[in-house]
């Protein structure tokens, strides 16, 4: 399964650094073309993409993604920061992966 990282700038060096290949875009346009190419190709198991642009991201391409068995969308905040765990929401978006992944709701306490 291949991973490719979509995102802006210094954050896709960071990835190329890792290891991962990127596509470097400028805005949500250039990222809703690149995720089209990317589902039509079905070439990448898993997209990485920065949150603010994958906010921005043509309707039409997310139904399209979301109709389809791959690749799987993982959004990432750009900006990395610690937040108390008490501030976290309930339903973060790591849960909705799983969620989406497994087909039904866990609930893990830790």
């Amino acid at each position: 399964m291949k991973v490719l990282a979509i995102s802006e700038g210094e954050l896709a060096r960071g990835f190329a650094l890792a290891g991962i290949e990127t596509w470097t875009v400028s805005d949500a346009d250039q990222a809703s073309e690149a995720l089209a190419e990317i589902v039509s190709s079905g070439e990448y198991g898993i997209v990485i993409m920065d949150e603010k642009l994958s906010s921005g991201l043509d309707k039409q391409v997310v139904r399209a993604l979301a109709r389809c068995n791959g690749p799987m969308l993982v959004s990432i905040p750009a900006e990395l920061r610690w937040r108390d765990t008490e501030t976290l929401p309930q339903d973060d978006y790591v849960a909705r992966l799983i969620r989406r992944a497994v087909g039904y709701q866990l609930n893990v306490r830790l």
